[in-house]
């Protein structure tokens, strides 16, 4: 609960830019709520960066991703697509097939896992071109999944406490109700 009234601080402090915007209170508790899952650091950039190109108060999308896009610059999560392949294809260059490869991160092992070592190994240089643009399509849509999960797993993080706390205080009701 502190953690939400420090976001509702953050986005009332904010909101001083927008002097034609329309927050009330109860706005802010549902913007707190919906954005629970960030630090108030990664709120705070992500506002820093959002008052600089929007002409209205952002919405609850914008501030996420701007929030999640400063968190992955921050903590370099992955490489982009460019540099994945490259990664994959210096490798195959170093370990061909015979070695254990080394991956910057996940998303990277699985794209080469599904696309195949031996197939990375063994390119040939007519079909360079196209292979790398498979390989970078799978890779995003890899990343995208990924992130899409990632997203799932913290919202239902947020909606278990929530349930937690209802039937703590349910427990509660019943046992008042019960003494009385």
């Amino acid at each position: 609960m502190e953690h939400e009234a420090e976001i509702i601080r953050l986005l009332q402090r904010y909101s001083l830019a927008y002097p034609n915007s329309t927050m009330d209170a109860a706005t802010f508790a549902f913007y707190a709520r919906a954005l629970n899952r960030f630090t108030v650091d990664d709120l705070e950039a992500a506002m820093m960066k959002l008052i600089q190109t929007c002409k209205f108060f952002p919405s609850i999308a914008e501030i996420a991703e701007s929030a999640q896009s400063f968190i992955d610059y921050v903590e370099n999560l992955r490489p982009t697509a460019a540099e994945a392949w490259r990664e994959a294809m210096r490798q195959a260059r170093i370990n061909f097939l015979h070695r254990p490869w080394e991956y910057s991160c996940e998303e990277v092992k699985a794209t080469v896992e599904a696309f195949g070592k031996r197939e990375l190994c063994m390119l040939e240089e007519s079909a360079m071109n196209t292979a790398r643009a498979q390989f970078m399509r799978m890779y995003n849509e890899i990343v995208e999944r990924a992130k899409e999960e990632r997203e799932i797993k913290e919202i239902r993080a947020v909606l278990d406490s929530d349930r937690a706390k209802l039937a703590r205080g349910k427990i509660v009701e019943l046992a008042e109700a019960r003494r009385a």
